[in-house]
């Protein structure tokens, strides 16, 4: 079966870009020459055509494409499920009342609430400058009064594998809390000092045990995030990380999706068993009030 057909959803990156400096960050492309604005709406429409029903938009930090609101909005308008995965430092209430009624799901990445923590992952803005939760909290809260979908993703490293995020995620209750162990890839993260074990990781989910029975959580191991997802680098090109580094597809829009997507590899179960399927939903179509 077609890769696309079988999951029916991919994470387009569409910048490697990015205003922090996470060290454990894999999207890395080697300086991939990013797609223009047109042949990145030709990604998309080639993508619904295919038979895709979900698109994530990722980055890097994806705001900081000029035309990332169009994008989504262009999704929308094939009839595709729009998510977008940020790290929310250039989200306003602005953004989400232009372009919040063409997004499904909103993704905010947050790791920990001790500013120290986020300093030491190298998650904060120029100037060491870290984010105040205040205000993602309350664009989050305004996403979910306009029916869009939230999500959290929370990467768990060396640096905040003891943090506790309870408080925090309580106080949004997201629709869906990620929690990721950090995957060193070659080429892209080489400076492993983030890594944990599977131990210690299990240790992070044990002490949110009381929260992760309030929310609906999906953990993700290494071996699980492994070719469990189809991503599309900024270049336009199908790519994977089944072997510990990034390999790639030729570029989409000089072979087609079939050929590209033969060039891959991709796990369908594992999609299914870190909980893809049931990220496949549209928001609210009744705002909450």
């Amino acid at each position: 079966m077609n890769k696309v057909l079988a999951t029916k959803s991919v994470n387009f990156h569409i910048t490697e870009a990015c205003n922090m400096r996470c060290k454990f960050c894999f999207a890395k492309y080697n300086n991939s020459k990013e797609l223009s604005k047109h042949d990145g709406l030709r990604i998309i429409k080639l993508l619904a055509k295919t038979g895709v029903e979900k698109i994530n938009f990722a980055g890097g930090e994806p705001f900081l494409k000029s035309h990332l609101g169009l994008m989504i909005q262009y999704a929308h308008s094939l009839g595709m499920i729009t998510g977008l995965i940020s790290n929310g430092s250039m989200l306003s209430s602005r953004w989400l009342e232009t372009f919040g009624v063409y997004l499904d799901w909103l993704g905010i990445s947050i790791d920990s609430t001790k500013n120290s923590s986020n300093t030491a992952s190298g998650r904060v803005l120029k100037g060491d400058k870290v984010q105040h939760l205040e205000s993602l909290e309350h664009y989050l809260l305004q996403a979910k009064l306009m029916g869009i979908q939230v999500k959290i993703n929370t990467v768990v490293s060396s640096f905040n594998v003891t943090d506790y995020l309870g408080d925090f995620i309580l106080s949004v209750k997201p629709d869906r809390w990620k929690i990721f162990q950090a995957l060193p890839i070659e080429g892209a993260n080489d400076m492993h000092d983030f890594e944990i074990s599977a131990g210690e990781y299990q240790c992070f989910l044990d002490s949110h045990a009381e929260v992760l029975k309030q929310v609906n959580h999906f953990p993700e191991t290494n071996e699980l995030m492994t070719s469990s997802y189809l991503m599309v680098n900024p270049e336009g090109r199908f790519y994977q990380n089944t072997t510990g580094k990034h390999t790639y597809s030729d570029p989409i829009l000089e072979v087609g999706i079939d050929k590209a997507l033969q060039q891959i590899e991709f796990d369908h179960d594992k999609f299914v068993e870190r909980g893809g399927i049931s990220a496949m939903k549209r928001k609210s179509e009744t705002p909450v009030h």
